[in-house]
């Protein structure tokens, strides 16, 4: 019975609690269809040297983990 709970115990943690990987990028500005707005944030996470993105629909992406960074340089 122990070795039961154990095992559901386990899996609880193993499958219930997964994170997200740090290493995926969030949307951090959506639609940046302002170029000018667009290009003086990329400038800041650049000096700040922060791993960005910038997809189709003209969204600033930031890596997870870079969050707080890039709220503490661009704000």
């Amino acid at each position: 019975m122990k070795g039961w709970i154990t095992l559901v115990l386990l899996s609880i943690v193993l499958f219930g609690c997964q994170l997200e990987s740090e290493d995926s990028f969030v949307v951090y500005s959506d639609n940046m269809d302002n170029d000018i707005l667009r290009e003086s944030l990329v400038e800041r996470l650049q000096h700040a040297e922060l791993d960005y993105k910038v997809d189709d629909e003209n969204n600033v992406l930031i890596k997870e983990k870079d969050l707080t960074r890039a709220v503490m340089c661009c704000s």
